[in-house]
């Protein structure tokens, strides 16, 4: 049964994201979506957004909830450009700034604060004309030299940065070991046993971390870095069948 009340539509609309093109009804939702002004959708967002990790159900915890809201989003009034995509619904980056109140877009002919370069399931990145100009006009446009987010690269760096190394040759490696694809959001992560009579294209081999905390869970720690500073730490706890795919997130 469908709920056609304009509130429930609303919410459903706001929740489809882009890639949800399997069937008529979601083109139909991206559609309205792309028609409704993104300041608008911003704004719904941020209020269920904090309205689901901010207060119980009571109703003066309700009423807290919603003013405070919109004292950030009436104090702040910043403005973030994403380019060339605008970000998922779930994004972390996505989620804080609905947290306080940011308002988003992905017009780069409007007025904003900041730019953020966002490339939605790529590994590999292309040039943005766009973005090299505003970059030309001092704006500080983050993630702007960021051209390649792939495993193989990444393995690389971490061993400049720790003088030691995660990747494994599968080939004389004695043990367990994670096979992954190169490419980025991938979420095809896998445990096998070495040594393996060949190596596959396209993947990187990686030592097998034991971080498991308690019965069917383990923690990661993800380090964001802006401007050269970490400004917090995540606290990620997943379900061990979800380990080297999918994640359950738990705020820290």
């Amino acid at each position: 049964m469908i709920n056609l009340s304009p509130f429930s539509f609303l919410s459903s609309i706001a929740k489809t994201e882009a890639t949800d093109i399997n069937n008529p009804i979601n083109k139909t939702k991206i559609f309205l979506q792309q028609q409704i002004s993104v300041s608008l959708l911003n704004l719904y967002r941020a209020y269920t957004y904090n309205l689901s990790i901010g207060c119980n159900q009571k109703p003066l915890s309700i009423v807290r909830n919603l003013i405070t809201t919109t004292q950030k989003i009436f104090n702040q009034r910043k403005k973030i450009l994403f380019y060339p995509d605008f970000p998922y619904r779930k994004a972390t980056l996505y989620q804080i700034c609905l947290f306080l109140g940011y308002d988003v877009t992905n017009n780069s002919k409007e007025k904003f604060d900041l730019v953020i370069k966002w490339q939605r399931y790529k590994t590999f990145f292309s040039e943005e004309p766009i973005l090299s100009q505003l970059s030309k006009q001092n704006f500080d446009v983050i993630n702007f030299h960021c051209k390649d987010v792939s495993k193989s690269l990444t393995n690389q760096l971490f061993d400049e940065a720790f003088g030691y190394s995660i990747t494994v040759n599968p080939l004389t490696y004695t043990g367990k070991c994670v096979i992954k694809s190169n490419l980025n959001a991938q979420h095809d992560g896998r445990i096998i046993s070495c040594p393996t009579d060949k190596i596959e294209s396209e993947v990187v081999y990686q030592k097998l971390v034991e971080n498991e905390i308690e019965e069917e869970k383990v923690l990661e720690y993800r380090v964001p870095i802006f401007r050269q500073k970490i400004p917090c730490v995540y606290i990620y706890i997943k379900k061990i069948k979800q380990k080297h795919n999918a994640f359950l997130v738990i705020p820290a």
